[in-house]
């Protein structure tokens, strides 16, 4: 190995631990970078404040380890929500794609705009994982959870901020990686504007034989896996079998439920190892 994944191992001794699960490998990251879109720097980082934080390692240092990042909670009140952005952010700003996938149609866009004061929190549970920073979940008594309250009450279900929406831009600003948008939404107060994506979920269908390897390298979210790296077996039999493009797993693909059942990533890969024989995932499409 290169001197500088000797230094990772070195510098993480205390928190990686080798797990490896019917050729189904756990780890936060492979081998190499699986995809220019989601290998950056590693940068294994702990959650500061707000909600929860996840910051996934954009590259790994071996196949066969497995990153643990903590999480904390928190909760604040909040005040000061502001209404009134409409403009058509997706017609005036180009974004560069993170596609996980081939897919015709297109994700739904839309933008928050809230007033934060230094005391108040944005409510979010979120995980960050190359360019993308993606939403687990919103806490109650937050900014996120009074515009959500406020446009269910309006009957537009469509604008509330929702589980694995991507933030795309804040203000003027589109951050390259997730953990930058991270950090942003941290720190910014005053009048912010949110964009987010909507992802299109797509049910695929995995032919598996009793006892058959699942050949798959991931990276374990709080609600998602990411498949990092395929080699031989049910993931890859699939690929080669695929009748049409849409349904080929992709390097990076974010799965969040196994046979309609969710769960993090961990629990994801054991659902999918306790097949009996095929099983349907649901995967996260993004243009």
């Amino acid at each position: 190995l290169p001197d500088q994944a000797g230094e990772l191992i070195s510098s993480l001794s205390n928190s990686v631990a080798p797990v490896v699960i019917n050729s189904a490998t756990m780890i936060c990251c492979c081998e190499s970078p699986w995809n220019d879109e989601m290998a950056l720097d590693i940068s294994p980082q702990r959650v500061l404040e707000n909600s929860g934080e996840q910051v996934l390692p954009d590259k790994v240092p071996l196949k066969g380890t497995t990153l643990s990042v903590e999480r904390t909670g928190l909760s604040v009140e909040s005040t000061g929500l502001s209404v009134g952005l409409t403009a058509d952010w997706k017609s005036k700003n180009t974004l560069n794609a993170v596609s996980f996938g081939v897919d015709k149609e297109q994700c739904y866009l839309f933008t928050v705009g809230l007033h934060r004061a230094p005391d108040t929190s944005f409510g979010l549970d979120l995980s960050a994982a190359g360019r993308i920073c993606l939403v687990n979940a919103v806490g109650e008594n937050s900014l996120i959870s009074d515009w959500n309250r406020m446009w269910l009450e309006k009957g537009a279900k469509e604008q509330t901020v929702q589980q694995f929406d991507r933030l795309v831009a804040l203000n003027t600003e589109r951050p390259s990686k997730g953990r930058d948008m991270m950090q942003k939404l941290r720190e910014s107060t005053g009048q912010v504007n949110i964009v987010i994506q909507r992802p299109i979920i797509r049910k695929i269908n995995i032919n598996k034989k009793l006892g058959e390897e699942l050949g798959i390298t991931i990276i374990d979210g709080f609600t998602f896996m990411m498949v990092a790296s395929i080699a031989e077996g049910v993931f890859k039999d699939h690929n080669h079998n695929a009748a049409h493009a849409e349904d080929i797993i992709h390097l990076p693909t974010l799965i969040v439920a196994v046979d309609g059942m969710r769960g993090n990533g961990s629990e994801l890969l054991k659902f999918m190892r306790e097949a009996e024989g095929p099983f349907e995932v649901e995967v996260l499409y993004y243009d």
